[in-house]
């Protein structure tokens, strides 16, 4: 009897120490210390993506990577990919990063902050489920917090208003753009039927928002093919570089079946003018889609403006027959840098390959900022009025921009022009508008 004691005795005392030694060797999670913890609470801040419906920004875990960048072992995916719809709280303090910008391949400073993220998805079955990351990095244009700044509409909705928008009354305050309008006489905003009203015309500039997002992925499939046969650096030719490599695959591709702002179906130089546009803001402004789209459209109107104005100023070098008058300017060498030969870097002040034209000859099809691209485009290709509506505060007489430049010296004599776009002001650092000066003739005494 004793014997079977000692025996158990023994038995629990090598179980007791086999499990003592694995819980050692089991790697703890990893705890937040109270100073970290007291931290996130301090700079804990309710933030918004200010994006596209259905759009997702990458957030990984560590500041200064992107979708270019992050390629190595320890980077083969982000952490999450919220939208503008999720839930974010910003945990830290603002930091920055030197990265390699994935579309002017130059070297620049980007800010990040830390977030929480919150978000639940729908897997193929129509099932919810939820996604909670605890921290990740975020670049700090994509953010906005919701204490400063309200929540504005994105640029194409995806989806309409299901309850009707009430109207602040006169006696509350300032009449609202989408009330003032509708009523002649005081005090009629707030009544039920100028309620509905409003909705309904919300609604119908949503849904012309919601078609173009529907027509852009038709257009998507004709527009932006890779040119395989990239220009020798430093090359001249007879022709400009988008005859030379796009022209011909624009030409072949197949034309969507959708109806203009005119009723009339589009054609084959609206394909082209399209497809010019987009490669264009996307080479020339793509690093600036992040920061809103207000900064892209704000250069396809100067674009239109050009192209409404006198054709010999803004139309050079030697373009092909049956080509449309947008897509002649837009891609003449000494209009937009996205189609030189040649890129002066900024720093060194020496020629080098343009990485803008690059960019634009080889779109990446999946990125988001290629589809706003196209969106913009087929906007003002395809509805000239109502895109001119929504930029009119940049007005028809602003013909010149600069883009993440200091051509202060160069515009010296130019008046910059500073426009809201559906109350969106551009980013200085990013795109500034110039307007030639009207001489003001004096009076003669």
């Amino acid at each position: 009897m004793k014997y079977c004691l000692f025996l158990a005795v023994i038995l629990l005392s090598c179980f007791s120490l086999s499990a003592l030694a694995q819980s050692k060797s089991k790697p703890k999670p990893p705890q937040k210390n109270l100073s970290q913890k007291k931290m996130e609470q301090k700079f804990r801040r309710q933030a918004f993506l200010d994006t596209e419906d259905e759009e997702l920004v990458s957030v990984y875990e560590e500041k200064g990577l992107n979708w270019k960048n992050c390629k190595r072992p320890t980077c083969t995916k982000a952490l999450a990919w919220p939208d503008n719809k999720s839930k974010i709280f910003v945990i830290g303090e603002i930091e920055t990063a030197s990265v390699v910008d994935p579309y002017s391949g130059e070297r620049v400073t980007e800010e990040y902050y830390p977030v929480e993220v919150t978000y639940t998805r729908e897997d193929a079955g129509g099932k919810e489920f939820k996604i909670a990351v605890k921290k990740a990095w975020v670049e700090a244009s994509f953010l906005h917090f919701n204490e400063e700044e309200e929540k504005k509409d994105p640029f194409y909705k995806a989806e309409l208003i299901k309850t009707p928008v009430t109207p602040p009354n006169l006696r509350d305050g300032p009449l609202s753009e989408e009330c003032r309008p509708l009523i002649s006489k005081k005090g009629l905003c707030h009544l039920p039927e100028v309620t509905q009203k409003v909705t309904e015309e919300v609604n119908k500039n949503r849904e012309k928002n919601k078609k173009i997002t529907y027509e852009t992925d038709l257009i998507m499939e004709s527009v932006g093919a890779c040119v395989e046969k990239k220009p020798i650096e430093g090359k001249s030719s007879s022709h400009v570089n988008y005859d030379l490599f796009a022209l011909d695959l624009i030409k072949k591709a197949p034309v969507p079946e959708i109806q203009r702002e005119d009723t009339e179906f589009m054609t084959r130089n609206d394909l082209i003018n399209i497809d010019a546009l987009a490669r264009t803001l996307y080479g020339e402004v793509a690093s600036c889609f992040k920061k809103g789209l207000n900064h892209p459209m704000a250069v396809a109107r100067i674009a239109i403006n050009r192209a409404n104005t006198d054709q010999s100023a803004y139309i050079t070098g030697r373009h092909k027959t049956g080509k449309p008058t947008l897509a002649k300017m837009l891609t003449s060498d000494t209009q937009f840098n996205t189609w030189s030969d040649e890129h002066i870097d900024e720093k060194t002040k020496l020629p080098r390959s343009n990485p803008a034209l690059e960019n634009a000859l080889c779109p990446q099809s999946k990125d988001a900022v290629w589809k706003n691209a196209v969106r913009i485009a087929t906007e003002a290709v395809l509805y000239p009025k109502k895109f001119e509506e929504r930029t009119a505060a940049v007005g028809d007489n602003v013909k010149n921009f600069t883009s993440r430049m200091d051509f202060s010296e160069r515009y010296k004599k130019f008046k910059e022009v500073k426009p809201k776009i559906e109350g969106r002001a551009l980013a200085k650092e990013c795109v500034r508008l110039w307007e030639i000066p009207i001489p003001i003739k004096k009076k003669k005494i």
